[in-house]
């Protein structure tokens, strides 16, 4: 009878064990989900899968860099650049992780969000490109065909 107490016991230790996943393969997961929600250009749902990640593992630089891409590409500059500043507040980040992280900081400085909504307009839009430095400003533009026109 202890026999099979034992046993029963041990199985159903090992089959909770079985069942667990490892911290490093839930935060794999939601990592793997943020990467397909990004792909798919469905950013909510990225931001909520990386912040889950991010949760489990405070210290996962992969995931905060991730979740900085994803406010950047989504039009939030800010919560890009608070998401890269958490980076630089993490112990133990090796110097060149920290030199990567303060040129995307410095570059989200130079980012502009032209349009949100991607489609076609049927009145005209004029955009003036200026900028504090007097800097060289160099944009490209994509188009379908041959409609817009640029004007001094």
């Amino acid at each position: 009878m202890k026999k099979i107490k034992l046993l029963f016991i041990l199985a159903l230790v090992g089959m909770l064990l079985i069942g667990c996943k490892g911290k490093a393969e839930r935060v794999q997961e939601q990592l793997d989900l943020g990467s397909k929600y990004m792909a798919e250009l469905d950013y909510e749902s990225a931001i909520v899968a990386l912040n889950k990640a991010i949760k489990m593992d405070p210290k996962n630089v992969g995931a905060y860099k991730m979740l900085a891409e994803v406010y950047e590409k989504s039009g939030r500059l800010d919560d890009a650049r608070a998401t890269l500043e958490k980076i630089l507040d993490l112990e133990d980040l090796p110097s060149n992780n920290r030199e990567e992280i303060n040129d995307r900081i410095k570059n989200l400085d130079f980012l502009v969000a032209i349009s949100k909504l991607p489609g076609e307009y049927d009145e005209p839009t004029a955009l003036e490109l200026r900028n504090i430095g007097s800097y060289d400003i160099y944009y490209s533009i994509d188009t379908k065909d041959s409609r817009l026109v640029a004007t001094d």
